[in-house]
């Protein structure tokens, strides 16, 4: 059986913001760690990886991700409105977004680009005050942003997550009805068929960090999903 180690635990969140996370869907996803370098587990998958038919082949059988595979997993709806956005990089535009959401904007020093660092919505996340109803939803979209960052859709730096998605939780009631299943596999296949299509240049680049996020998607998607079964 293939395993994986998940040796640096997931952002954690208050207890009080559970039943938020579980009525949005991220609740199941909030409880999966940061999938950690396994060479060689990734290496061993490569080798399985068939391109024609985008299935692993195992002397068990074929393996193929699914959004049904998703759902149950994760947890994460995958029916719903698409999970889209305009990349933009204007500070402006970025400052004013996150202001209206937060009460506050990061400096012009914790931008990447067209997203935002990480650590800027850890350290926000850890400052904020569960008071009532706004702060407490606050704390649940910095918590998601977090998640999208890291497990979900996070860039192969693993140090920021684009700006695009914050958009989409403006109305907490809607956040729901978003297909966040679809696009986390998406994202997926989308690593998968970049680096697996070519086995020599996966290897070069899973020998370090660059590595991460496709390690990311086939520890958390496949190896779940092969235990799963």
């Amino acid at each position: 059986m293939l395993t994986c180690d998940h040796s640096v635990s997931p952002d954690r969140y208050h207890p009080n913001v559970e039943e938020h996370l579980e009525s949005i869907g991220f609740y199941y996803a909030s409880q999966i760690g940061i999938v950690q370098c396994q060479k060689e587990l990734v290496n061993a998958l490569v080798e399985r990886w068939h391109l024609d038919t985008h299935t692993f082949h195992f002397p068990v059988g074929k393996c193929a991700v699914t959004l049904e595979d998703v759902a149950v997993i994760l947890g994460l709806p995958t029916k719903g409105l698409p999970v889209t956005g305009i990349t933009l990089s204007r500070f402006k535009v970025l400052e004013g977004e996150y202001f209206h959401q937060f009460g506050v904007a990061p400096r012009k020093s914790e931008y990447r680009g067209s997203g935002i660092k990480l650590t800027w919505l850890r350290d926000l996340k850890e400052r904020l005050q569960l008071i009532d109803e706004n702060s407490v939803q606050r704390y649940v979209k910095c918590h998601i942003m977090l998640l999208l960052g890291t497990i979900l859709l996070g860039d192969k730096s693993g140090a920021s997550v684009y700006w695009k998605y914050l958009p989409l939780l403006r109305d907490f009631g809607c956040i729901g009805q978003y297909s966040w299943g679809s696009i986390g596999i998406g994202s997926a296949y989308l690593i998968l068929l970049r680096f697996l299509g070519n086995p020599t240049v996966f290897r070069l680049q899973t020998g370090g960090v660059t590595g991460s996020v496709a390690i990311d998607a086939i520890d958390i998607l496949v190896t779940l999903t092969l235990e799963s079964h």
